[in-house]
């Protein structure tokens, strides 16, 4: 038996309109008896009678007549309310694809049951698989024979007081069909689409006589506020690696987050890039970096990406230290295999062998028994695309079967390369990293954008400065770009001294604004670099520094000819092999 979670669809109206009224009646008994039995109802009573008896004169027996009238008074008030409410929901649900289809902001899901037609057991006896309408298709499961009928309900809209506040509303599910999951995966589905619809928070009213329903809102992450003596839940957005106690819970609110691709990680739309955290970007104070990821990850940051070739292992080392003590479930982890030493003759190796010792070694160096995402360092480099596929990514599957890795990721600066990895590969790539092709002077990564959402592949686009080249310290020695491309972004850079403005957070704000794209990895040494990071993330740039902006892109970055560098650091690494056989 299966249970489909779907967008609401014309004709639906019938099932959603019986459900929720029933739903609704259902709670008349509960909330009769809440009201009756609350100390103002006994103090309403007995004022009545005291004035009855001492103002009227009338008989004691008299006066207690006053107990069953309020109580039919008290029902019949209920009763009317709850009629009234069931000529609202009649309104509203002939009313659903006005309300609530025809914008980007508001939306109603339904939960739909597929069953044999003569069901022989009890809906509470049966196991139910839950899943989306997605899942259901790619499942490829018949249920042409089954009948359907409607068990659940949920939607969202735009709060009236505030655009980026939402409220969730109809939240319902058949009696016989609860304590199923139903609830939590409508719940789920509604607080994503919240997110990804850019709302800040979202509410549901919880009835103090609806007891299960607000225990599961409370499990969900939401906060229990009182308003007008009604209990409002509230969640504040927070991802799933939100930590009572450990994170600020402000600052997560304030943090965007979004699904990477499918794999179901709520990533933070910053991320922790520690490439920094190396050899390759000069020294740093250790303790200073340490510092940077607890707070980052305090702060919301929640994805943070390294490598065994950042320092040749001293990222991950580093990385190790900064998490120890901190929740697993704080924050999501990944690593690469592929790329390793400084040299050319031992820097890349793309082998089952070195690939099984190198995960084993980076799961040491930081202190955890699992990664969130296991990637393939730089695939263009491997001496063909087919070592890839029928070697390191088979390998990696394995660590995912293990439970060692949740997901599979590749990297690469050839966008084109990372498109023919995921074409060729019959494994699961979840995601991709593109590093330097999202900037103020390449934008080669939206050309391939649509491929990898049609094929709902997570995107992060790392290296935002473009390693350096895109900030006013300027690049480290080794950066691969052309002398007239550095000339240029150093003119660019040197303007923005002169006018007291930090390039590298031009470049940061400018590549933040691509809405496609799941997270910005940006390379964090220290604490100063990350509060610049988070400051552009929550408050973005002011209107000088977007006209300063402006004018550097006309000026300077426009008359850039080598945009990028692809296939360069190609040449001069099979060079140097061949030159060593």
């Amino acid at each position: 038996m299966i249970v489909i979670v779907r967008a609401f669809k014309p004709g639906d109206e019938t099932g959603c309109t019986k459900l929720i009224r029933d739903s609704v009646m259902s709670s008349l008994g509960a909330t009769f008896c809440g009201m009756l039995f609350k100390e103002v109802t006994f103090q309403l009573m007995i004022l009545l009678s005291a004035i009855m008896f001492i103002f009227f004169g009338m008989p004691l027996t008299i006066c207690l007549l006053v107990v069953p009238v309020v109580v039919v008074l008290m029902y019949v008030g209920t009763y009317v309310s709850f009629a009234a409410k069931l000529t609202e929901i009649n309104e509203e649900v002939a009313n659903i694809p006005r309300l609530y289809m025809s914008n980007a902001f508001s939306r109603f899901w339904v939960a739909e049951a597929f069953e044999p037609h003569l069901m022989t057991r009890h809906p509470k006896e049966v196991h139910y698989t839950i899943m989306t309408e997605e899942q259901f298709h790619q499942a490829n499961i018949s249920v042409s024979s089954q009948a359907k009928k409607i068990v659940g309900t949920v939607a969202l809209c735009k709060s009236y007081r505030s655009d980026r506040s939402a409220w969730i509303k109809r939240l319902c599910v058949h009696e016989q069909y609860q304590r199923k999951g139903i609830a939590s995966c409508l719940l789920n589905i509604t607080v994503q689409f919240a997110i990804d619809a850019g709302y800040s928070c979202a509410n549901i009213v919880a009835s103090e006589y609806t007891e299960e329903g607000r225990e599961l809102c409370l499990k969900k992450g939401f906060e229990l506020k009182q308003i007008y003596h009604k209990s409002i839940l509230e969640v504040g957005m927070f991802p799933p690696t939100y930590i009572e106690g450990f994170h600020d819970p402000e600052a997560v609110k304030s943090m965007k987050y979004k699904e990477l691709g499918k794999t179901g990680l709520l990533v933070s739309k910053l991320s922790f890039g520690s490439g920094p955290l190396g050899c390759h970007y000069g020294t740093y104070d250790e303790a200073d970096a340490i510092k940077a990821v607890r707070e980052a990850i305090r702060q919301g940051i929640n994805y943070i990406d390294t490598a065994p070739w950042y320092g040749q292992g001293r990222s991950e080392a580093t990385l190790g230290k900064a998490l120890k003590g901190i929740p697993r479930a704080a924050y999501y982890l990944a690593t690469k295999v592929g790329r390793y030493e400084l040299d050319y003759d031992n820097m890349f190796d793309f082998t089952v062998e070195k690939t099984r010792k190198s995960f084993k070694k980076s799961l040491e160096l930081l202190g955890v028994d699992y990664v969130d995402v296991i990637q393939v360092h730089d695939i263009e480099f491997a001496p063909s695309l087919d070592v890839i596929v029928t070697q390191t990514l088979p390998e990696l599957s394995k660590y995912v079967a293990e439970g060692k890795a949740r997901h599979i990721g590749v990297t690469g600066y050839p966008v084109s390369v990372l498109k023919e990895c995921v074409e060729k590969s019959n494994i699961n790539i979840a995601s991709v990293l593109s590093y330097s092709r999202l900037t103020l002077i390449d934008d080669t990564l939206l050309e391939y954008v649509p491929f990898f959402k049609k094929h709902k592949i997570g995107l992060i686009n790392a290296a935002t400065p473009c390693m350096g080249l895109l900030t006013n310290n300027g690049p480290p020695s080794w950066h691969p770009a052309s002398d007239e491309t550095k000339k240029q972004c150093a003119n660019a850079a040197q303007y923005c001294k002169e006018h007291d403005v930090e390039l590298g957070k031009l470049a940061i704000w400018h590549s933040m604004q691509y809405t496609d794209i799941d997270t910005n990895l940006v390379g964090i040494q220290n604490t100063k670099q990350l509060q610049m990071n988070l400051d552009v993330m929550r408050n973005g740039i002011t209107e000088k520094e977007k006209a300063l902006l402006q004018e550097i892109q006309e000026t300077f970055l426009s008359t850039v000819k080598n945009q990028h560098w692809e296939g360069k650091e190609i040449r001069a690494y099979r060079e140097a092999t061949k030159k060593n056989i």
